[in-house]
Order: C-alpha cells, then structure tokens, then sequence
C-alpha cells in the first residue's frame, strides 16, 4: 500500500530507530511531499538530513516548524547548527537568540549550549558549559562524554 502516508511513516520510522538515517530519508521525504505540515515527518526528514550532514537540507525542512517548535531545546540545537553550517546566517542567529532566550540554566539546557559551543569549536565556552551541566547532575546522560571530547580537542589528557 504505497499510496498510504502513514506505512511509508512506519517504514521510515523502523530505519530512524536503527540509525540508518539514510533509509529512513526517502520514506520520510514521500510524506512530506504528500503531506508537507505534517510535524512528525518533516521533524524527522529534517533530523535525518542533519545526521547525514546535509545541512542545507536540515535547515530548510526544519525551519517550516518554527511556530510550533522554537519553544523546544532540540529543535532550536539542531535548527541553529545546520543553518550555521548552511551559511544561513539569519536563521542560525534567530535560532541561537531563542536558544538562549529559552535558557532556564537546567543542566539539559547547559549540554545544548555547550554543544552549540562545541559545534562552534568554541572549546573553553563549551568547557565551562559541560561541566556546569556535571554539577548540577552527574548523571546527565552524554555530559561526561562531552567533557571528554572537549579534552580531547584541546589536547588536555
């Protein structure tokens, strides 16, 4: 039944789950042609176009859902990064004033700053950010990983 948006959806949606962005993409781009203010689909085209590094593509499927969206950490992270690496300058910046707009310093909000940094390659703002986000919760899943990678980077082992 390929004339069914919402099987195409569950196809792409068994893919996304086993991280292979690159399957899941044309099921998920057939639905957002057949349906284009679908949130689930574009929102998840648009993940996919981001994981494979098609920032072009990630910026412009996600930027249709800002209205409903710019409310959200992970969309605002994702948006601001692939419209940086876009060269969209004008999007990455709406985004990135709404990012931090939103910051209610949670340990959740630290990480995404601080990946924004990391993105940015902004090592020692990123630093500072991670290990707020490690104080406030030691537990905060990928915190410690990113304190690593910043190490890493700055060639502090």
């Amino acid at each position: 039944m390929p004339q069914v948006a919402g099987i195409r959806l569950n196809i792409g949606l068994a893919y996304y789950r086993q991280n292979e962005f690159l399957k899941a993409t044309p099921p998920f781009e057939s639905v957002v042609r057949d349906q284009p203010d679908a949130l689930q689909p574009r929102y998840l085209l648009g993940l996919c176009y981001f994981f494979a590094e098609r920032w072009a593509d990630a910026a412009a499927t996600l930027e249709p859902l800002w209205a409903l969206e710019s409310s959200h950490l992970p969309y605002l992270y994702v948006l601001s990064n692939a419209a940086h690496r876009a060269g969209r300058k004008e999007l990455d910046n709406r985004a990135t004033e709404k990012l931090i707009q939103l910051g209610d310093g949670s340990p959740e909000y630290r990480l995404f700053i601080g990946k924004y940094h990391l993105n940015l390659k902004q090592y020692d703002a990123a630093l500072a950010e991670f290990q707020a986000a490690a104080e406030a919760d030691p537990k905060l899943p990928f915190v410690h990983f990113n304190l690593g990678l910043i190490y890493l980077k700055k060639q502090d082992l």
